[in-house]
């Protein structure tokens, strides 16, 4: 979904589900909104999947990369400062 304020595109965001299965094995879902905030994408999730619940609650970010076939999504977890 994108709006517009005249010709000035203002706000983006997608939101989709994915279905498969996680990295145990088990079939789960993934629901992710993604939105640009200041020019930087954040996406949220919910997932049914209990190895992947970390993902619920975590800080996450979005890059989009075009391709003439179409777009990728990848989405990076911040990395813990050590202290």
């Amino acid at each position: 979904m994108q709006e517009y304020a005249g010709d000035q595109l203002v706000s983006m965001r997608a939101d989709y589900t994915l279905e498969g299965t996680d990295y145990t094995g088990e079939l789960c879902r993934i629901h992710i909104v993604n939105q640009n905030v200041n020019r930087e994408w954040k996406p949220s999730i919910e997932t049914d999947s209990r190895a992947l619940a970390f993902l619920n609650q975590e800080d996450l970010t979005a890059a989009l990369e075009g391709y003439t076939e179409g777009l990728t999504v990848r989405i990076y977890s911040a990395v813990p400062e050590l202290g």
